[in-house]
């Protein structure tokens, strides 16, 4: 972000929140390692083989909700990136409109809100 190309700063943004929720996404599957068996009678059991163990079922049970959050919202900036790109690329390059530095951080910060609201 500090040393980038005057055109392509809001596109590092997204870049560093693509990056840091993948990281944190990770971090969650690691410590979570779900299996998922299936009883006899249909049920879905989640047994927690990862490093969460060693502390509780329910830390472990929060680190994989950790984990499936971020990868949902890991979608919906994959899908802003595409759009951003989409969006500075017209058939006309004089027409050419990069969105500001605060316009990329408030659509990527709005875009917790239906990621949460799923939740």
């Amino acid at each position: 972000i500090f040393r980038t190309p005057e055109p392509m700063k809001s596109y590092s943004i997204l870049l560093l929140n693509s990056a840091l929720i993948d990281i944190v996404s990770a971090a969650g599957n690691g410590l979570s390692v779900a299996r998922l068996i299936r009883a006899p009678d249909g049920a879905l059991l989640t047994l927690y083989v990862g490093p969460c163990s060693l502390v509780g079922e329910r830390f472990c049970h929060m680190a994989y909700c950790v984990h499936v959050f971020f990868v949902i919202h890991a979608t919906l900036i994959l899908l802003q990136s595409f759009y951003f790109r989409m969006y500075i690329l017209p058939a006309n390059p004089s027409l050419q409109v990069i969105p500001t530095r605060t316009t990329t951080w408030v659509i990527s910060t709005a875009l917790f809100a239906p990621t949460i609201f799923m939740m």
